[in-house]
């Protein structure tokens, strides 16, 4: 089960690389950069419902993929669920949400 999960990541980063290759070929990078900028909001969306879901479902996940664990490993990773929930946040405002470039702009 492990080796086709990793199958499916792979074959869906492929058509990830191969879309943004073609799209690449497709349209002027002024127009990618146009409608990228215009989606903006929508994607920063779908990024904040990923964290709410992982954070949601961080307990169904961690018994689902931990079956094979100890119950103690199970609730000492479940123990883990807001801490990681913390990181992703601070990925998405300093990553996604451009928060140190706005930072150092302000202090310019």
């Amino acid at each position: 089960m492990g080796l086709r999960i990793w199958l499916v990541v792979i074959a869906a980063f492929a058509v990830v690389v191969a879309g943004s290759l073609w799209w690449h070929a497709a349209e002027e990078p002024t127009t990618i950069q146009a409608r990228l900028a215009a989606l903006a909001p929508a994607l920063a969306l779908f990024r904040w419902a990923g964290i709410a879901a992982v954070v949601a479902g961080w307990p169904v996940w961690v018994d689902w993929f931990g079956r094979q664990l100890s119950p103690e490993k199970r609730a000492h990773l479940k123990a883990y669920r807001w801490r990681i929930a913390g990181w992703l946040v601070v990925l998405e405002l300093v990553l996604g949400q451009q928060l140190l470039a706005r930072i150092v702009e302000v202090f310019q």
